[in-house]
């Protein structure tokens, strides 16, 4: 009874975990992620300016500053949050 149990237990937990993953629910895997991830090729979760050249127009100089909220040279992900859903169209 007790493996009945075990195995009913993790088919329910594998199940509810896909659907969870499959509808948005508990998953990280958005946009601004995958965009962020993927220009951070050092995977120090933060951008340099180098590395924001991979996203439009965040290198420019005067666009990084405006979101490189405590001036420390590079963007992090909130930071990059901000700038994601802040942008003006030549940004």
């Amino acid at each position: 009874m007790k493996k009945l149990f075990l195995a009913l237990f993790a088919v329910l937990a594998i199940s509810f975990t896909s659907t969870v993953s499959a509808v948005g629910g508990f998953s990280s895997r958005t946009l601004e992620n995958g965009m962020f991830w993927g220009a951070d090729v050092n995977r120090d979760g933060r951008l340099s300016i180098e590395e924001a050249e991979a996203i439009y127009n965040l290198s420019d100089p005067e666009v990084f500053a405006k979101y490189d909220l405590n001036g420390d040279g590079y963007i992090t992900i909130l930071e990059f949050y901000d700038y994601f859903l802040k942008r003006g169209p030549d940004e």
